[in-house]
């Protein structure tokens, strides 16, 4: 018995994915990635300010930079044992998103410690430092030279999306905006996921889901949502039956990503520092 509509041709439709189907989870995942590291290729991130106060710097600030030193060598050390062995990038995929975000956690702390001159940001949350981060880009006191990384969303916006079935396992050169749109989606289901969990809800109705409703998404949480999944949920994704050299790209896509944010704010941080300080803080 035939339950599908007589003119729907199921070869047709099968054929508009992309091999492989075994993966579909790691596929999107892997999509996702590969997008974010092409796009953040030569990132410049600008601080739009007209500074003009010196700074004396808090003491804790040589923490964070001995912090970001280790983390950045630690994912350089990682990255030239996969190029000699594979294999070990098998293990290294589930480290990575952890990794990756402590080191842009610090140096956004930096950079908006030395935009403020506030030590409380020594010791700011993460909800917080993400909150500045939107209101900064919202408010064009940071800036990225790629637009797509200052748009804010709001969640109200990105659930009336239409995305066509089959589009995140498409192969990687895949329609940017419609890529941009999952992505972002993805990011809003993490967030939903997270509000229900803090708020204790089951399901999300009346004010506490329009207080969602409300809630907004930058393109730069996707280090922090992707450290969360793989903090709290596991990277179930992540399954034992891919091929190597396909952990190797998952790694080295996450790795250039990671790179490429880093270049950008550790630029913003050093020209920052000289008109605070008179000095570089990171060679």
């Amino acid at each position: 018995m035939n339950f599908l509509p007589k003119d729907y041709d199921l070869e047709a439709e099968w054929k508009k994915v992309e091999q492989p189907f075994e993966h579909p989870d790691f596929v999107t995942h892997a999509n996702y990635l590969h997008f974010m590291s092409e796009i953040s290729k030569d990132l410049v991130l600008s601080c739009n300010l007209k500074i003009n106060n010196k700074i004396t710097l808090d003491k804790r600030v040589s923490q964070k930079l001995k912090l970001i030193e280790l983390i950045l060598e630690n994912l350089k050390e990682e990255q030239r044992n996969i190029e000699k062995y594979p294999e070990y990038s098998i293990v290294c995929v589930s480290w990575i998103p952890v990794k990756s975000y402590y080191l842009i956690f610090n140096l956004l702390v930096l950079l908006e410690y030395l935009i403020t001159c506030s030590n409380t940001y020594l010791t700011v949350t993460h909800h917080t430092l993400l909150n500045d981060l939107r209101r900064m880009l919202n408010d064009n006191i940071l800036s990225f030279n790629k637009d797509i990384f200052n748009h804010i969303y709001t969640v109200g916006d990105i659930e009336s999306w239409k995305i066509p079935k089959w589009e995140n396992v498409k192969k990687k050169d895949s329609n940017p905006e419609l890529r941009l749109k999952q992505i972002i989606r993805k990011l809003s289901l993490y967030s939903k996921e997270e509000f229900k969990r803090t708020n204790k809800l089951n399901r999300l109705v009346g004010k506490k889901k329009s207080e969602f409703g409300k809630s907004k998404i930058n393109l730069c949480e996707f280090v922090y949502w992707y450290r969360i999944k793989a903090n709290y949920r596991d990277m179930e994704f992540i399954d034992k039956g891919v091929p190597v050299q396909e952990f190797v790209d998952f790694y080295n896509d996450y790795y250039d990503l990671s790179i490429n944010f880093y270049l950008a704010i550790n630029k913003c941080i050093n020209n920052l520092a000289m008109l605070r300080t008179g000095n570089i803080l990171i060679n």
